[in-house]
């Protein structure tokens, strides 16, 4: 026997009289109900004992629908009651959505729940998402709060290596500065793609930890550049920062001291800040006003990808914009890439912004680049990440052969 219907009104809303039964134990669950008005008397099926009564802005049926399994115990309407339909679909949609660890508690949470009121039902079978294995997003799950737990563990035993990537200045040819990278080897798990650990870490409150470690990493290379080529222009340092970071009260007296610390210029410490993670416009100039003041330069990265990168140029106090890589790679290929990269240089050097071009692999793609007025070219055609060692190596060998 299914739900019973109700008064018909509007397809999500439904009215009971009192004393009408809204779904009893054994039928399926097509959908759960929000409680806009009345009050609903939950009882077992044998009986009829009550169980619970619900009241206005209570759900019920929220477990079958969650896990597909028949309803385990009777809803009657305690009185006259309005109530919302709630289809199985709306909660699935955005659970299949949801962190894997989100969908594994929840999934726990739901089996020992389902133990507790009826133990005999072997929940483990019952299909906690159509077509999906609970198994799997479990695993899943899991995985990813062993993987959370390792990165913890890889930066507390300082495991979490640092690499620099040269940027260089398309008219001089020479090493201008350097992008912050890091990399993480896993002990049994091998290289772990920044992506996917920097992207974990953003999830938590990783990030900070993590954050204020490159940044000191990335000064006190930036040190070692200046005793090593104390006659050469001053090197710049790109360090990436997310909003989680820059939401931290005390982040910004952290770098600032940083940078005391190793004798550094803030100018010198380019602050990039993916576009796509710019979004409110208000909080944005609350968070990065005071890093201007002080003489960071903001760098925004990925420019292009986002959804109004203009806005973001008009509203924010960007010096630098940093091109995506993605039209850097198809600019031969789609033509609206190229228009679009020349459009990029006209405006940003109309508006006094320096311009970087990342993602850079063969020489013909450095030549338009550079006629395009780009300023500063990264990308493997001049150099992968480095070690430290290594990238001090690279500035002494390309410094060497410019002077030739």
């Amino acid at each position: 026997m299914s739900d019973s219907k109700g008064s018909q009104h509007p397809e999500n809303i439904r009215r009971f009289q009192a004393g009408e039964v809204i779904f009893r134990a054994g039928d399926p669950g097509h959908c759960a109900y929000l409680i806009q008005a009345g009050r609903v008397r939950i009882q077992t099926p044998d009986d009829h004992k009550p169980v619970a009564f619900l009241g206005r802005g209570e759900l019920l049926g929220d477990m079958a629908i969650l896990d597909d399994s028949p309803r385990l115990l009777t809803a009657v309407a305690d009185t006259d009651c309005t109530l919302m339909v709630i289809q199985r679909n709306q909660f699935l949609s955005r659970l299949k959505q949801a962190d894997p660890v989100i969908r594994t508690l929840v999934e726990v949470l739901l089996n020992r729940l389902r133990k507790q009121v009826q133990p005999e039902i072997a929940v483990a079978g019952s299909g906690f998402l159509q077509g999906e294995s609970t198994g799997l997003h479990a695993l899943e799950g899991l995985e990813k709060i062993q993987m959370e737990a390792d990165l913890l563990q890889a930066l507390e035993a300082d495991g979490i290596e640092m690499a620099f990537q040269p940027l260089v200045n398309l008219k001089t040819h020479q090493v201008a500065g350097f992008e912050a990278l890091c990399r993480w080897h896993h002990d049994s798990l091998g290289a772990i793609s920044p992506g996917e650990f920097i992207a974990l870490a953003e999830e938590t409150d990783l990030i900070v930890p993590l954050g204020i470690r490159i940044f000191k990493k990335a000064c006190a290379f930036l040190r070692q550049l200046d005793e090593a080529f104390s006659e050469q222009a001053a090197f710049f340092m790109s360090i990436n920062v997310s909003p989680r970071q820059l939401a931290e009260p005390d982040f910004i007296q952290k770098i600032r001291q940083i940078t005391r610390d190793n004798a550094l210029s803030p100018r010198r410490i380019k602050l990039e800040i993916t576009e796509t993670l710019m979004m409110d416009y208000h909080q944005a100039r609350q968070l990065l006003q005071p890093l201007h003041a002080m003489g960071f330069t903001l760098s925004l990265d990925d420019f292009g990808t986002g959804y109004s990168g203009l806005q973001h140029l008009i509203e924010l106090d960007f010096k630098t914009l940093k091109i995506d890589q993605g039209f850097v790679a198809s600019m031969f290929e789609n033509e609206r890439s190229l228009a679009l990269i020349n459009i990029i240089t006209d405006m940003a050097a109309n508006m006094d912004i320096e311009v970087v071009a990342e993602g850079i692999e063969d020489q013909q793609q450095k030549k338009v680049l550079q006629a395009l007025g780009v300023d500063y070219g990264q990308g493997y055609l001049f150099s992968p990440p480095l070690s430290a060692e290594a990238a001090l190596d690279y500035v002494r060998r390309t410094q060497a052969g410019v002077k030739k």
